[in-house]
């Protein structure tokens, strides 16, 4: 019986059928021309080499044939204590499946377990997932984000499409986390998981995202060493996945940095302290929320943000990057998929977003990162959604030109200008040399990103763009979560409800148009005064008196 040609069972009891049709004396005949094989193979460099030296012994050969034979002979019949290697091999590689449940909308799923993506992911101590997709489960990949976008963009059945958007966040963590084989059956577990994801098998999708973080939590508890020497692991693997990617400013900035404080009860504390309650409210009254133009993300727009974004960047709380979505490029979306995929970030760029999405696209992973080495000074990070960040790089591209155009009237240098710093320091220094008499006075605001006030940024927003109010409105008009990482593992849950979010794509673009009026109005009151800015960093050059 020709075992690869049959048909594959459908259950356990068929593959007993099916190994048991093997009948032994099929099985002694193949064992036996095998052992015959071997054996020959073996025996040939010896009768070569006798034929050659001369010693031509016909006798003592046709024994040793016939021994050989022989010995093939009793180990193909000898008999086994277990099955043929055959039919364990059989066993081996083809386990028998389980019994899949009927196939189901993975959206209806999804709505009978009645998961909140925020509280699911933090329940869990946050989402791990693959930094990119196996270039062999693109095309899979591909199939579940046109599955989720498709809805997302049909404005019909409401309920549906905010069902959608959730379901979007905790997909991440469903199908693209960290396989129990390593990378070997990456692929191949990532191909496996879309399919039950298409299939609505979510409940099955959740055991064994439960089971796999399970398993790595007790392989992290058994690996010895000190908090530091983790730390240190963990950073040198990031250096070296970066360098391997080609991001060699990155790792070189990831090597010079202090690195990521500890979550003391201090540094929570000072990061409570540095997001500051809001002082003004936002007079929604004066500025118009909804512009006559809209923002528009084209697929050429989309495709060169998504090649030119950085790679390997930090997630989200989801834990869906940047570089998933790059994924998409290499599984030869039609064109009806570009069209969509230009829809759902144009329909992001321009705030129309189910309003129970909001919170939790908002919610973002808050790193501290220490500012010198071997002190508690803390520079608050966020790491936001890359459904937000990518809208967001396709906004600062399209703008681009006006906004340099903008900044650079009033010298704001940190953003729009190659070499911002070095153009600063080199005016800076050919103004004091031109005039002996100058001073320049420099100033560093403290906390200056979170401190500043969001209803100011709002009009220079409505002022200079107002294309973008929906977007600014949509991202800053509520309170966000920032989710900080204690070390039991557990999450802090800190407020942001005033300044611009550091992290994010926009956060310098905002934080300049705030800050913008300031410039403009010390232009006007010291007309002789120079301001050299790098975002909150002014250096002032001018006249003693001024």
């Amino acid at each position: 019986m020709n075992l690869n040609s049959a048909q594959t069972p459908s259950t356990a009891d068929d593959w007993k059928q099916l190994i048991a049709k093997t009948s032994q004396p099929q099985m002694i005949f193949r064992r036996l021309l095998v052992w015959i094989a071997v054996a020959m193979v073996s025996a040939v460099p010896s009768f070569l080499l006798a034929i050659v030296s001369g010693h031509q012994n016909w006798p003592a050969y046709v024994a040793m044939l016939l021994g050989i034979l022989l010995f093939a002979f009793m180990l193909a019949t000898i008999p086994r204590p277990t099955i043929p290697q055959t039919r364990r091999t059989l066993l081996r590689h083809t386990t028998p499946p389980t019994p899949c449940p009927p196939t189901r909308d993975p959206i209806a799923a999804f709505t009978d377990l009645a998961i909140q993506p925020a509280e699911w992911i933090t329940e869990r101590g946050g989402v791990h997932t693959i930094p990119t997709v196996p270039p062999a489960a693109t095309v899979e990949w591909s199939r579940v984000v046109m599955f989720l976008i498709d809805n997302i963009n049909d404005k019909q059945d409401t309920a549906r499409r905010e069902t959608a958007f959730l379901l979007f966040l905790i997909t991440p963590a469903l199908v693209l986390a960290p396989g129990v084989g390593g990378d070997r059956t990456l692929a191949r577990d990532v191909n496996r998981r879309c399919r039950l994801f298409l299939n609505g098998h979510l409940s099955q999708l959740i055991d064994e995202y439960d089971r796999g973080q399970t398993t790595a939590r007790a392989r992290r508890e058994q690996r010895t060493g000190s908090e530091t020497a983790s730390t240190t692991r963990k950073r040198a693997a990031r250096i070296s996945r970066l360098v391997s990617a080609g991001q060699f400013g990155k790792a070189r900035r990831e090597l010079l940095s202090p690195g990521v404080a500890t979550s003391t009860p201090e540094v929570v504390q000072q990061l409570r302290d540095k997001h500051p309650a809001r002082q003004q409210p936002i007079d929604w009254n004066h500025i118009q929320s909804n512009p006559r133009t809209q923002v528009e993300i084209s697929w050429e727009l989309l495709e060169k943000v998504l090649r030119t974004s950085p790679k390997l960047s930090g997630p989200g709380l989801t834990g869906l990057r940047q570089d998933h979505f790059r994924a998409l490029l290499f599984s030869k979306l039609s064109q009806s998929d570009k069209s969509a995929l230009s829809t759902f970030f144009t329909d992001i760029a321009n705030a129309r977003v189910p309003p129970a999405a909001i919170d939790p696209l908002l919610s973002s992973t808050l790193i501290p990162i220490l500012k010198v080495a071997g002190k508690e000074d803390v520079r608050p990070i966020t790491l936001p959604e890359s459904l937000l960040k990518i809208p967001a790089r396709c906004i600062g591209r399209s703008f681009r030109r006006k906004l340099n155009t903008l900044f650079t009237s009033v010298h704001q240098l940190g953003e729009g200008v190659s070499g911002g710093l070095e153009a600063a320091v080199h005016s800076l220094q050919i103004l004091l040399s031109q005039n002996h008499e100058f001073l320049a006075l420099s100033i560093d605001m403290k906390n200056a990103f979170n401190s500043i006030r969001r209803a100011d940024v709002a009009k220079q927003v409505y002022r200079h763009f107002p294309e973008l109010v929906p977007f600014f409105k949509m991202c800053y008009q509520p309170a966000s979560k920032l989710y900080l990482r204690l070390v039991d593992g557990t999450f802090e849950i800190l407020t942001s409800d005033e300044g611009t979010r550091q992290g994010e794509p926009l956060a310098g673009t905002f934080f300049n148009l705030g800050f913008l009026v300031i410039l403009e109005q010390l232009q006007l009151m010291f007309p002789k005064v120079t301001p050299l800015a790098i975002h909150d960093d002014v250096t002032l050059i001018g006249p003693p008196e001024d």
